[in-house]
């Protein structure tokens, strides 16, 4: 098995801590092909939960969740959302980790006095700048060599070796004088390690309301900013309120990002927001009940399956039916006149001159695992 992976580390740390620390046991082939990845991709996400016994829908969510600032956005969730990562899990595209890293130099000797090795953690620019514990500036260059911690400038593994004879716990401690700053890296961890939901309607409400009673104790340029933020609060409330009529299945990871940054403006730190929170409603379902279950499918309702590992079975839902059919309010005018080609089985599809149209494959869902009660025991061990 692979070394157990800490709290808040990078994935891309963990993949190459793997290869540089683990002198006495086999790291397993996974990690040796993802060393030289520079960004980490939903298969690549799906390929390390599984060297690490956390396979399928789980072990995805668990990574996504644990080590990777996406958590900061999953973490809002309307009342029809019953997947953690949305259609994450059955994407391509999304980037999950990369190599452009920062660290705190005080971390890194905490690290070396309690571990005896450090690590990166998931907290990088441009979402964060500075230590949340330390409240001290992140150095994304190398204190020694001006050289950026990415695949151009210096590898991941000078935290494990040194850069011309010295140790990152050698480098000098930067004060952050920007207090903006901090609370932006306070809020961002309290959002990432944050073990309920919180409902991204009354999120949005609670952070408009806030800046309402903001208003009118600032003055000139503040004071248009928070008026400005108030105002997008106002729109983002509103297409919520919408989203939620139905139980839409359209992404939201852009309102949940800017729910995010509005919670920034206007507290003065995340126990306000989360006293607030606590007043508009009772507190969210636990972060890892969802963790097993993802969206398929569904652009006006959404379409879930959760994955039961004990069987090896999926259970599909669709909980929240809008009254507007998905075909019938597709963009694609043919939508229902295409012939659909899917994985398993095919029934005969009318022929004619208004049927006569480019086929459409529908890819399979993913596999699900049978895991062993002995093993889903283990899961817990790590992270």
């Amino acid at each position: 098995m692979p070394l157990p992976i800490q709290p808040d580390e990078s994935l891309a740390s963990y993949v190459r801590r793997n290869l540089h620390l683990s002198w006495h046991i086999d790291v397993p082939l996974t990690f040796h092909q993802l060393g030289t990845r520079h960004v980490l991709k939903t298969i690549e996400v799906k390929r390390l939960a599984e060297a690490m016994g956390w396979p399928g829908c789980y072990g995805f969510n668990r990574l996504v969740h644990g080590h990777t600032m996406m958590a900061s956005t999953h973490v809002f969730k309307a009342h029809w959302d019953h997947a953690y990562s949305g259609k994450q899990y059955i994407s391509e595209g999304e980037r999950f980790s990369v190599w452009d890293s920062s660290f705190c130099p005080e971390c890194v000797r905490e690290d070396l006095k309690n571990r005896g090795f450090s690590y990166w953690r998931r907290y990088v620019v441009p979402y964060v700048t500075v230590c949340f514990k330390h409240n001290a500036v992140l150095h994304n260059l190398c204190p020694f060599c001006d050289k950026p911690f990415n695949g151009v400038g210096h590898n991941l593994d000078v935290m494990w070796r040194m850069c011309r004879g010295r140790h990152l716990a050698d480098a000098p401690i930067v004060p952050n004088e920007d207090p903006t700053a901090l609370r932006r890296a306070k809020i961002y961890h309290q959002l990432c390690t944050s073990t309920h939901y919180i409902s991204d309607l009354h999120a949005a409400s609670a952070a408009w309301e806030r800046a309402a009673a903001l208003i009118p104790n600032l003055q000139g340029a503040a004071a248009a900013r928070m008026g400005l933020l108030h105002g997008e609060l106002g729109i983002l409330r509103k297409a919520l309120e919408t989203a939620r009529i139905g139980g839409q299945g359209q992404t939201m990871a852009s309102m949940n990002a800017r729910i995010c940054d509005a919670v920034v403006g206007v507290y003065e730190s995340c126990d306000d927001f989360e006293a607030d929170i606590r007043s508009l409603a009772q507190r969210g379902r636990v972060t890892d009940s969802l963790w097993c279950t993802y969206q398929s499918g569904g652009s006006e309702s959404a379409h879930f399956v959760d994955e039961n590992y004990e069987q090896g079975v999926g259970y599909w839902s669709c909980p929240n039916p809008s009254p507007h059919s998905d075909e019938q309010s597709s963009a694609d005018s043919y939508h229902r006149r295409r012939p659909k080609i899917y994985p398993c089985c095919n029934l005969p599809h009318p022929t004619g001159r208004l049927y006569d149209l480019r086929p459409l494959k529908v890819e399979p869902l993913p596999g699900i695992p049978i895991v062993r009660a002995a093993a889903s025991d283990s899961w817990g061990s790590q992270g």
